[in-house]
């Protein structure tokens, strides 16, 4: 299965980038829990507190990409994920 690259459209991650391996993945909702997870992750790395505070309120979703076709994207492909507040 392919490397695919996923890229955040939100008022605070902007152009975040998550690269996943989509053998770990069953659906789009799989592939919004890893990226909040990973964004999490740098953020409390990095000390971010008020940007940490922000994600709480944050639900990431894919629209107008089936999961399916997701699997039959090359890996120069970006896969745009945006959120609600």
């Amino acid at each position: 299965m392919p490397i695919i690259t996923f890229k955040l459209s939100d008022e605070f991650f902007q152009g975040y980038e998550v690269v996943l391996d989509m053998d770990y993945f069953e659906s789009n909702e799989e592939i919004c829990e890893q990226i909040t997870q990973t964004l999490k992750t740098h953020l409390e790395l990095h000390k971010f507190e008020i940007l940490l505070a922000k994600l709480k309120d944050k639900v990431f979703h894919i629209h107008d990409e089936e999961f399916g076709n997701i699997l039959l994207k090359s890996q120069t492909d970006v896969v745009w994920v945006c959120s609600h507040h």
